[in-house]
C-alpha cells in the first residue's frame, strides 16, 4: 500500500513538473537577441516575482549585488555555449561563445542565472530583462539610459499603470463608472485631455511657486509651529521620534490640502488608519483576497473614505486649498460622484504623506547623529534667523521660510542627500510599441519597464562615494547628468508636490535643529541609525523598521524664548 501511494505521488510530481515545463516553454516569451540581457531565476517566470514580494524594491539592489559578486568573487562558475571552466582571481570573466552564464549566491537569495551578452562584460548591465510569467520586465540600472526613456514618452508610457492599479487602489469595480471616467483618453489618443491628464496639469499648477503654494506652506507650518511650542512647554520629554513626527506631520500636511475642516484633524485616528493602509498596501494592490489577507488595511481605507465623504457632505471643501479644488472640480466635470471623488482622494493622501513623513525623520536622524554636521547647520541657521526682543516679552526668533533655502545651503543639501540615499521607488512604464532605445536595445511591445531609484542613485555618475551619505554633495548645485536624480520621479511622473515637500521638511528641520537638543535614550546614549521597513510597495522612501526613542529638551541658550515662522505675505 505504501509503495502504491509513493508511486502515485512520484507520477503526480512528474506530471506537475512536465506540465510546468511545458507551460513555461509554450507560453513563455521568446527573446530577440537585440533585447537587454536576461536574468533568469532558478524558478522560471515566478522566481523574480517571489523575490519582489519578499524584498520589495530592495530586490533590485540584491540583483545588482549578485551581478557584482559574480564578477568579483574569487571563484565563479562560468559556462559558455562551447565550454565550461573556472575563473579565479578578482573577477575578470573569461570564456568563448555568444553569451556567458554565471551562477552566484548572495545571502538567503536563491541561485540566479545571469545571461550576459558580450557587450556587457566590461560595461556592466545598464539595462536587463527579468523573466516574469509570460511578460518581459526591463530594469534600467544606468543613469545614462534614463533620459532616453523619458524622450520616448509616446511608446514608453506611465498611464496604462494608472488604469491597471486604480481598481485595487480606490476599491472600485474594474468595469464600473469610476474606471470609465479614469480611462477616458488615458493614452492621449485624442489629445491632452481626460481626468488623469487634466488633474496632473492642474496639480502641477496649483503646487507651483505662487499664492496657492504660499497658502499651503502657511497652513501646514502654522500647525507644526504649535506642535513645537507644545514640545518646548514640556521642558524635558522622551518620545518615539518617528511616531511623534508621523502623527503631527500627518495632521499638518493634510491641513494644507483640506483646510480648517480637515478630516484628519477632526478625527485624529484617521492618521493611524492611513499608516495601517500603507503598511498593507502591497497586499491590497496584489489583489489576492485583500479583504482577508489585508483586512486591517482594507477596513482602514474604508474609514478614510467614509470620513472624506462626510467632509464633502458638510461642505467643508469650500475652504479646501487650491489642489483640493482642482481635483474636486475636475472629478465633477467628468461625472464622478462624491463617493468616487472621496475614493480618488486616497491617491492624494499617499502623495502628500507617504514619502515626506519618513524623509523628515531620516533628515533629522542624519543631522543629530553627526555632531559636526549638527553644529555647522546650527551655525548656518543662527546667521539666517532674526531675533526680536523687548523688556516686556520673551525674545522672539523668526525663521523666514522665503529665504531659508538660499540662506541654508548645508541644511538643504543634507535634506537632498537624505532623499537621494533613501529613495528606493521604481518609476514604472508600459511599452506600448516596439521601441529601439539609444539605437541599441530593443524593447518589445506590451512589456513593463522599471527605473529603480536606488540603482540610479548608486550609479558611478555620482562619483566614487555614490553609495555613501555625503551631506555636502549638493552645495553649489550638482552636475550629474539629466535623469540621474530620481528623488522626484521624472517625465510623466514628476512629483507636483516637490516644492511643498521641500519647504515643509526643511522648515520643520530648521526649527527642530535650532530649538531643541535630541539625545537617544538607552543603548549607551549612542545614535544608531535603524534599518528601513520596506513592506510598502507604494513608498519611495521607507519608514524605520524600529522607532528611535529620544529625550527632547530646549537648548539652554533659548529656554523660554518664542519661535515663529515668517511667511511670504509677511515679508516687507
Amino acid at each position: 500500500m505504501d509503495f502504491a501511494v509513493a508511486s502515485t505521488a512520484v507520477v503526480i510530481l512528474f506530471l506537475v513538473v512536465v506540465g510546468y515545463v511545458s507551460i513555461v516553454y509554450v507560453f513563455g516569451p521568446k527573446y530577440d537577441p537585440r533585447e537587454p540581457p536576461v536574468l533568469s531565476h532558478h524558478i522560471p517566470y515566478v522566481g523574480h516575482i517571489l523575490g519582489l514580494i519578499r524584498y520589495g524594491q530592495h530586490y533590485f539592489e540584491i540583483l545588482r549585488s549578485v551581478v557584482e559578486e559574480a564578477c568579483h568573487r574569487e571563484r565563479v562558475a562560468v559556462m559558455t555555449v562551447s565550454q565550461f571552466n573556472l575563473c579565479a582571481g578578482d573577477g575578470c570573466i573569461s570564456g568563448r561563445g555568444e553569451s556567458l552564464l554565471f551562477c552566484a549566491r548572495l545571502g538567503t537569495l536563491a541561485r540566479i542565472a545571469i545571461v550576459i551578452a558580450p557587450f556587457a562584460r566590461n560595461s556592466g548591465l545598464p539595462i536587463f530583462t527579468l523573466q516574469t510569467l509570460n511578460r518581459r520586465t526591463y530594469i534600467v540600472s544606468s543613469a545614462d539610459l534614463v533620459a532616453a526613456v523619458e524622450r520616448n514618452q509616446k511608446t514608453i508610457s506611465f498611464f496604462p499603470f494608472v488604469s491597471a492599479v486604480s481598481p485595487r487602489l480606490f476599491d472600485v469595480p474594474r468595469h464600473g463608472p469610476a474606471m470609465k471616467i479614469i480611462n477616458q483618453n488615458i493614452n492621449k489618443d485624442d489629445g491632452d485631455w481626460g481626468l488623469v491628464h487634466e488633474t496632473s496639469k492642474g496639480m502641477h499648477a496649483a503646487m507651483a511657486p505662487g499664492p496657492n503654494l504660499d497658502n499651503m506652506n502657511r497652513s501646514m507650518l502654522s500647525i507644526m509651529e504649535g506642535y513645537f511650542n507644545e514640545l518646548a512647554a514640556k521642558r524635558e520629554v522622551s518620545v518615539d521620534l518617528f511616531e511623534w513626527i508621523r502623527h503631527r506631520f500627518t495632521i499638518a500636511s493634510t491641513e494644507a490640502i483640506y483646510g480648517p475642516g480637515n478630516p484628519f484633524k477632526r478625527q485624529p485616528e484617521l492618521g493611524h488608519d492611513f499608516w495601517t493602509f500603507n503598511r498593507e498596501i502591497t497586499k491590497i494592490l496584489l489583489g489576492f483576497a485583500p479583504r482577508l489577507l489585508a483586512s486591517q488595511g482594507w477596513r482602514a481605507r474604508q474609514r478614510i473614505v467614509k470620513a472624506t465623504n462626510a467632509y464633502f457632505a458638510r461642505g467643508d471643501d469650500k475652504d479646501g486649498l487650491g489642489v483640493l479644488t482642482v481635483r474636486r472640480d475636475l472629478g465633477k466635470k467628468y461625472g464622478a460622484s462624491i463617493d468616487e471623488i472621496s475614493r480618488f482622494e486616497i491617491g492624494d493622501a499617499i502623495g502628500v504623506l507617504i514619502n515626506a513623513t519618513p524623509t523628515l525623520f531620516w533628515t533629522v536622524m542624519h543631522i543629530y547623529s553627526d555632531s559636526a554636521l549638527l553644529e555647522d547647520i546650527r551655525t548656518e541657521i543662527s546667521r539666517f534667523m532674526t531675533t526680536e526682543s523687548s523688556p516686556d516679552s520673551p525674545r522672539k526668533h523668526i525663521l523666514d521660510i522665503t529665504n531659508l533655502q538660499d540662506a541654508c545651503p548645508l541644511l538643504v543639501s543634507t535634506y537632498r542627500e537624505a532623499l537621494r540615499t533613501r529613495t528606493e521607488a521604481s518609476t514604472s512604464r508600459w511599452v506600448t510599441e516596439d521601441t529601439i532605445l539609444t539605437d541599441q536595445y530593443l524593447l518589445k511591445k506590451d512589456s513593463v519597464l522599471l527605473i529603480p531609484g536606488a540603482l540610479i542613485h548608486a550609479d558611478p555618475v555620482w562619483g566614487p562615494d555614490a553609495k555613501e551619505f555625503n551631506p555636502r554633495r549638493f552645495i553649489g548645485g550638482s552636475d550629474v547628468k539629466a535623469g540621474a536624480n530620481r528623488t522626484w520621479g521624472g517625465g510623466q511622473t514628476l512629483c507636483p508636490g516637490r516644492f511643498f515637500a521641500t519647504t515643509e521638511i526643511t522648515s520643520s528641520v530648521a526649527m527642530m535643529v535650532a530649538r531643541f537638543e535630541l539625545q537617544p535614550v538607552g543603548d549607551g546614549r549612542r545614535w544608531v541609525i535603524p534599518k528601513q521597513d520596506r513592506n510598502s510597495v507604494a513608498s519611495s522612501i521607507h519608514p524605520p523598521k524600529e522607532d528611535v526613542k529620544v529625550k527632547v529638551t530646549e537648548r539652554e541658550e533659548y529656554k523660554g524664548d518664542q519661535w515663529v515662522f515668517r511667511f511670504a505675505e509677511e515679508v516687507k
